[in-house]
């Protein structure tokens, strides 16, 4: 596991980020059915063109 900041864009960081990761884990900060990280363009960037899996974590770890 490596926790370090990146610089750049979110989205393409991520994406970027994923291409040499086995899994890329990211928080959701939604309440009530839907997470808030579906309806964030850097979220749906990363999900839509990952490349590996990626898992979607409640934030608060429910």
């Amino acid at each position: 596991m490596h926790d370090r900041p990146v610089p750049g864009r979110l989205g393409r960081t991520l994406t970027d980020v994923s291409e040499h990761a086995q899994l890329v884990v990211v928080a959701a900060c939604g309440r009530q059915g839907m997470p808030r990280l579906l309806w964030d363009g850097a979220s749906r960037s990363l999900l839509r063109s990952a490349g590996c899996p990626v898992a979607v974590i409640p934030a608060n770890g429910r």
